[in-house]
């Protein structure tokens, strides 16, 4: 099959706007959900056929569709398509040319090889500086039960237990002290003049701390969430850089950008998962990190779902042989994604490769939504609700304008032009469900209604 037949047999419903090239193809876009902004030739590369959307740029061969609809890695798609990988030995990349769709090229050998993370340069006593750490961890710990602090870990599903685990603490209003108290150098203020102070902002405390064989611990790095201003993050000086890992069995691991995503992916699936958090989108691995990548049969890139995230994993997955974007399908990251009732245990086990062992069922926390009007229908929802069905529910419910059309041979998104422009996160997030995720695909062809919105999407089916 070329790309013209495997969209088709994906749900878009292709139509023919032009000659050029032996025939172009326009439909709405499977990625983005841009309306008629997915191009198809089917007859380019010896009519195996190339893609390209011109609002988010994704593009490729037919191998390249599958790896993108089906995400899975190179030699699985081609087993799908039945090409043999010794003839495809290129990858697609969009040319500078903007008129050019694709051009191949040969992949790059990465040159990136992880740097030991050094001791911060800053300290001068680091005695005094794990000492005071310690007493302020145990001081906010303390401070959480009942703060503001306490209600964001829970609407982000983090438990009670999970944050005595981690010792995260809170901190109800910013506190300054004296750099020499810490043990760090004094720095002067270009300013004032004055020697500068150090500031601890308000917000969430989330310490890291090494272990032990004696199963003492030292803390070498405090992060404060700040619960508003940028940065949102802050780490106190002295920190170690350390990229925070976490869970258990390096069969597989979960690569994510917030510690507290990766806290919470720990009480989740941390039985059977490694977790690394890298703070960052465009940080890479330390060599903590890349120890752990190294022993790891499969690799799920989980970067925030945003531009930046979108735009790093790409390096990841062109870095590690074993890896592939497995962003949350609802949300921005995995605290965002439990928040729309996405299954985040049932989310990581359908990114492992076929024929692994299901690890035994653990129950997902309950949690807080957002807000009050926004819980989920009991009436409506039952337990027996696929957690992909959920999601979808919870984003339709949430954003009424949108309308999914169903025929015998496709599915269509709909929705005003105006929402669509300020919402183009929110319908990318409903149109990859809609699409890619076969739970939600075969529901909505066995639904029977013929239009299907957030009002009749849980009705009973034909």
């Amino acid at each position: 099959m070329n790309v013209l037949d495997l969209a088709m047999t994906h749900g878009l419903a292709p139509k023919r706007v032009s000659s050029a090239k032996g025939g172009e193809f326009a439909s709405s876009c499977p990625f983005c959900g841009g309306d008629d902004r997915f191009r198809i030739w089917p007859d380019q590369n010896s009519g195996n056929g190339s893609y390209w959307c011109r609002q988010c740029s994704k593009h490729g061969d037919r191998i390249q569709f599958v790896m993108d609809t089906k995400n899975i890695k190179f030699l699985e798609a081609c087993q799908i398509t039945g090409d043999t990988p010794a003839d495809k030995s290129t990858k697609f990349v969009r040319s500078g040319f903007k008129g050019t769709p694709v051009i191949p090229v040969s992949k790059p050998e990465s040159t990136y090889a992880p740097k030991k993370p050094a001791p911060s340069a800053e300290i001068a006593d680091p005695v005094l500086w794990a000492e005071h750490s310690a007493k302020l961890v145990s001081w906010a710990a303390n401070r959480l039960s009942g703060s503001p602090g306490e209600m964001v870990l829970r609407k982000k599903g983090i438990t009670q237990d999970t944050a005595a685990k981690y010792r995260i603490g809170w901190i109800s209003e910013d506190i300054y002290r004296t750099r020499e108290s810490w043990g760090l150098p004094t720095i002067m203020s270009e300013k004032t003049g004055k020697p500068k102070r150090l500031w601890f902002p308000a917000g969430l405390v989330i310490p890291h701390s090494i272990k032990f064989p004696d199963n003492s611990e030292k803390y070498d790095r405090i992060r404060i969430r700040r619960i508003e201003g940028e940065p949102r993050y802050y780490i106190i000086p002295g920190s170690s850089p350390a990229q925070l890992i976490v869970g258990q069995d390096n069969r597989c691991a979960v690569v994510v950008e917030s510690e507290l995503d990766a806290i919470l992916l720990d009480q989740i699936i941390g039985d059977f998962t490694r977790i690394i958090a890298i703070g960052t989108s465009h940080a890479k691995p330390d060599t903590g990190a890349s120890e752990v990548l190294s022993k790891a049969s499969r690799i799920l890139i989980a970067l925030d779902n945003d531009d930046a995230g979108i735009k790093a994993s790409a390096w990841w997955c062109e870095k590690y042989e074993k890896a592939i974007l497995h962003q949350v399908p609802s949300g921005k990251d995995p605290s965002d994604a439990i928040s729309y009732g996405v299954n985040l245990r049932e989310w990581a086990i359908s990114g492992w490769p076929a024929g692994w062992k299901i690890p035994v069922y653990r129950p997902q926390p309950s949690i807080s939504r957002h807000r009050e009007n926004d819980s989920i229908n009991d009436s409506q929802l039952s337990g027996n609700t696929p957690a992909p069905i959920t999601g979808l529910y919870e984003l339709l419910r949430k954003n009424r304008q949108i309308t999914i059309t169903v025929t015998a041979n496709s599915l269509a998104l709909s929705a005003p032009k105006e929402w669509k422009s300020r919402n183009e996160q929110t319908f990318s997030a409903i149109s990859r469900l809609v699409y890619f995720d076969p739970v939600v695909f075969a529901w909505l062809h066995d639904h029977g209604a013929n239009k299907i919105t957030a009002q009749n999407l849980l009705e009973a089916r034909s």
